[in-house]
Order: structure tokens, then C-alpha cells, then sequence
């Protein structure tokens, strides 16, 4: 009897530790004013969201890598770079991105997404694969990281979906 107690517990509790990777959708301006929602993004594939800020040097490290990954993978995944910069720094953050980079900016300066998604000290990337779930995370960027991320996203892409029994 304690066996089967303790199976559905812990089956329990595994459904709840899933369901929790399932990534909420929300929707952020752009530096262009249009509001964007991760919903639309998945359409295209696996998104990579990098949460930065202009203060972040490891953040502007990483951007042009994220960029180089944007291109590669254009026709497949989307790179999303979200800037949590308070309100006052806003226009400090679209200067900084504008005409310099091919990967999508959003605007976060409530920090909502930021917090919603568990996120901490910028840079912190993200793959959220096309069904909605995380299936990578890693905080923080030294040279060489990208080949890890570039790794994660062959697998986000190869992922194939669970089929209906």
C-alpha cells in the first residue's frame, strides 16, 4: 500500500515539476512601439530570449554573438534580446540596438517578463522551445558560451513533438 501511495506522490509531483517548465505567454513592446507576444514568435520555431541592460558588459559581449546565431538560424528560430532597463534608460537601450543588430528587442522596464520567467543577473538566455516549454537556461556569458547555446539550439530544432497515442 505505502508503494502505491508513495508511485502516485511522486507521479504528482512530477506532473506539477512539467507543467511548471511551460512558459507563460506575454506580450512586450518593441523599439519600434508594436507590441510582440512570445505566442506569435513560437509560430516560427524555438525562441532564444537574452534578457540585458545597458549597464551589462557581459550582455553587450554576448549580443553580437547572439546575432551571428540570428542569421545563421534566421529561417528557424527567432533571438530576442529583452531590455530591462528602467523607463528613464529606455531610449539609452533602443540608441544601443538600432541599425546594429538583426535579432528582435523587446522592451521590459516593469521587469514583468523578467520575474515571470525566473530570470536573474543579465545576461540570463533562455530557449523556449516551439511548444512552449524551457528548455534551456543559462546566466551570465564568458567567450565560448555561445558554442553551448549554438548546441542547444541544434537540439531545440531537431526536438520532435510528441505524438497522440
Amino acid at each position: 500500500m505505502r508503494t502505491i501511495i508513495l508511485t502516485i506522490i511522486m507521479t504528482v509531483l512530477a506532473a506539477g515539476l512539467l507543467a511548471a517548465d511551460k512558459v507563460q505567454d506575454f506580450k512586450l513592446e518593441d523599439i519600434n512601439g508594436d507590441q510582440v507576444s512570445l505566442s506569435s514568435l513560437l509560430e516560427k520555431g524555438p525562441v532564444v530570449i537574452s534578457f540585458w541592460a545597458t549597464w551589462c558588459k557581459n550582455c553587450k559581449k554576448e549580443m553580437p554573438e547572439l546575432d551571428k546565431l540570428q542569421k545563421k538560424y534566421e529561417d528557424r528560430i527567432t533571438v530576442v534580446c529583452i531590455s530591462v532597463d528602467k523607463p528613464s534608460k529606455k531610449e539609452d537601450a533602443i540608441r544601443f540596438v538600432k541599425n546594429r543588430f538583426q535579432f528582435l528587442t523587446l522592451l521590459d522596464p516593469d521587469m514583468k517578463v523578467y520575474k515571470a520567467l525566473n530570470a536573474q543577473n543579465p545576461p540570463h538566455t533562455m530557449i523556449i522551445s516551439k511548444d512552449g516549454e524551457m528548455v534551456f537556461s543559462h546566466v551570465g556569458y564568458q567567450k565560448g558560451d555561445e558554442m553551448h547555446l549554438e548546441e542547444e539550439i541544434v537540439k531545440a530544432l531537431s526536438e520532435k513533438p510528441v505524438e497522440a497515442e
